[in-house]
């Protein structure tokens, strides 16, 4: 989102980012894989910062997939490939610990990444939900 307005005298611009929710108490049971809603990480290098939030006994693990073939208009079945970079600090793998708050940072610069991410969490066992919420700030 960009803001322009009048300070001291000037016409001033600058951009302000957002907090997406990208997993809003998703429900999870057995084993399956979910993914979040994509993410637009725009044309210049970022960090993705999340904050996700799981209830229940989650017994699995968390990805990082890109894409750069996704459109949110015409292309919406594109493949996302898991990303070789790791989260900061690395996803912990939730393992029946009931309800938990974790936070991560991915780093776009070193991985490559395609424009459009999206978190993946993989279930192995166990049942609950699952929140989480994306920040894309420049490096």
């Amino acid at each position: 989102m960009i803001i322009r307005g009048d300070v001291g005298g000037t016409t001033a611009t600058r951009a302000v980012a957002r907090v997406d929710t990208i997993f809003n108490a998703t429900a999870f049971t057995g084993a399956q894989a979910i993914d979040s809603t994509p993410i637009d990480m725009g044309m210049a290098p970022s960090r993705l910062i999340l904050e996700i939030v799981s209830t229940g006994t989650p017994t699995g693990t968390y990805t990082i997939v890109g894409s750069n073939q996704y459109d949110p208009v015409a292309n919406t079945g594109a493949t996302f490939v898991t990303q070789s970079a790791a989260a900061t600090p690395a996803f912990p793998v939730p393992a029946g610990a009931g309800a938990q708050t974790m936070h991560a940072v991915f780093n776009t610069n070193a991985s490559g990444q395609g424009r459009w991410v999206r978190l993946r969490y993989t279930n192995t066992s166990g049942t609950g939900t699952l929140s989480a919420y994306a920040f894309v700030a420049p490096v």
